[in-house]
């Protein structure tokens, strides 16, 4: 089986993974260590911190709280799969008949959704939104943590991206989807 040991011990297929095996702590712990860009970053910025920054975006343009949950777990099939780089993506995709890492995202996804009860996708204008959040934070990131022009031509977010320990980025991104969860209801959150 190819399984992956998380934090807290649990195992979880990559091939089929099962929502029991999903646990929030363990993508909250994983995320807040994992750097984005590759550890490039002038400071270091880990993908919780990424997930924070993009709820904050979709709460300023005052997105509804279940669109909010969608994007505070938009890379959270990373805790299982890492951060993969889009370049590192689209190399993957040049050798593949498909793409190998988004169907492996994807499962992952789907466990991850039911796990937490979200069994209300949000409509494709939701979607779009968690997008354009990520791509705008993926600018502001740039802006202000790498060197060299940003590859993708969006409006940066209009916050500054200030770094937190993993530890902060932990407990503030469980904070968050507690919060969420509340906020969503029983209707779609378990």
């Amino acid at each position: 089986m190819n399984a992956v040991r998380t934090h807290t011990g649990l195992m979880v297929s990559l091939s089929e993974p099962d929502p029991a095996t999903i646990y929030i702590r363990d993508i909250a712990c994983s995320l807040s260590r994992l750097n984005r860009f590759c550890g490039a970053t002038q400071l270091p910025v880990n993908v919780a911190c990424h997930s924070l920054s993009v709820v904050r975006f979709l709460a300023m343009k005052k997105a509804p709280p279940l669109v909010q949950m969608f994007g505070l777990l938009h890379d959270a099939h990373e805790a299982y799969l890492g951060d993969i780089t889009e370049p590192m993506r689209r190399e993957i995709a040049a050798y593949a008949t498909f793409d190998v890492v988004s169907r492996i995202a994807d499962r992952l996804d789907a466990a991850i959704q039911k796990a937490f009860g979200l069994r209300e996708m949000p409509s494709f204008g939701g979607l779009a939104w968690v997008r354009s959040a990520d791509q705008a934070v993926f600018a502001a990131e740039w802006r202000d943590l790498m060197r060299g022009p940003c590859p993708v031509a969006v409006e940066a977010a209009p916050f500054a991206i200030k770094p937190r320990s993993a530890d902060k980025a932990e407990e503030e991104f469980l904070r968050t989807f507690d919060r969420l969860t509340i906020e969503i209801g029983p209707r779609t959150a378990a």
